[in-house]
């Protein structure tokens, strides 16, 4: 059994819009490396995703979109040799996005539970539908084409079941895939068209990085083949680094809490080791001060072990955003981080 956690992500996105081979590239670019981090997966996987970059590579053919299959793979993300985190990853065909929860194919339903199991949720956008500027007379258009309407449904649900639940909501990242769809001079200034097509995503409580990646400069609708020449991948680690960043700054935040509570316990067994100690028959209480006095030694051994790692993951986490620098992170609503 691994000794290390886990993050479940979903990817969510309408036909087309380029999950699988954001995910392809995704995994060519960090199981290479990046900036001593790393990804992997079993030897099937590895070998399954390395073939199609290298087919995308050295022919310039594009995978197929995942139309039929909700595919399930299982990473490791790694600082060198050390494991960090494991990632239980879930590509969701396009077109599960517009049926029915009663459909015969059962994917809504199997999708709305993997919705509340998952720490991070990807909406995919494709960028072709950001090459102008969102007006009130595109917006709903927009959103019909790219199910944004029927994300932010499904979002909704998913994060009230956890709030229930009483678990935290996850992390939300909005994938502009295709940036290189978006003339230059608007790639910097996505965040006011993005808050307009999902405002649901600023909402107080949750954490979200809007992010634009791009494979290469193939243009719209390319054919399933493309000049190896124009692949140019831009920004595809960055997503699965705000996800383990995340992870990182919830676990030492609740870690922090802990700590405080430790803190309040062990002030009062100090307490009742000075009323032990103090006043006549102290001599006769001997073997209990001496078990007060071992009680709060090993609670303070405990805290000690929740400060340091508290502290490891928090200098984590604040390297890991450090990653995401010039990306707009929202907190609550609130912009953190550009």
């Amino acid at each position: 059994m691994a000794d290390y956690p886990s993050l479940t992500v979903t990817a969510l996105g309408n036909k087309g819009s380029g999950k699988t081979t954001f995910l392809i590239g995704m995994y060519a670019h960090l199981s290479a490396g990046q900036n001593g981090y790393f990804l992997s997966a079993d030897p099937d996987t590895d070998l399954n995703l390395a073939n199609k970059w290298d087919k995308l590579l050295d022919d310039g053919v594009l995978p197929p979109p995942n139309e039929a299959d909700n595919i399930s793979y299982k990473f490791r993300f790694l600082d060198g040799l050390r494991p960090l985190l494991g990632v239980d990853w879930l590509d969701y065909r396009g077109g599960a996005l517009e049926e029915e929860t009663g459909s015969a194919s059962g994917d809504v339903a199997g999708l709305q539970d993997r919705l509340r199991k998952s720490d991070c949720v990807y909406l995919v956008l494709d960028g072709g539908y950001l090459v102008d500027p969102v007006s009130n007379a595109t917006r709903l258009g927009i959103m019909r084409r790219a199910s944004l309407r029927r994300m932010t449904s499904l979002l909704q649900t998913a994060v009230d079941a956890r709030i229930e639940a009483k678990t935290s909501p996850p992390s939300i990242v909005i994938l502009i895939t295709k940036t290189d769809l978006i003339p230059p001079a608007r790639r910097d200034a996505l965040v006011p068209d993005i808050t307009t097509l999902l405002p649901v995503c600023f909402s107080e409580g949750l954490t979200t990085l809007v992010c634009p990646v791009m494979l290469g400069d193939f243009g719209i609708n390319p054919e399933q083949r493309v000049n190896p020449r124009d692949i140019a991948p831009h920004n595809l680690h960055l997503p699965i680094i705000f996800g383990l960043a995340e992870y990182m700054y919830q676990l030492s935040f609740g870690i922090r809490q802990m700590s405080m509570t430790q803190s309040q316990r062990n002030a009062t067994l100090e307490k009742n080791l000075g009323a032990l100690r103090s006043g006549a028959g102290a001599f006769f209480r001997r073997g209990k001060i001496v078990g007060a006095a071992q009680e709060l030694r090993k609670a303070r051994e405990e805290q000690e072990t929740m400060n340091a790692v508290e502290k490891a993951a928090a200098d984590r986490a604040t390297a890991l955003f450090d990653e995401l620098s010039g990306l707009a992170l929202f907190r609550d609503g609130n912009e953190v981080n550009r």
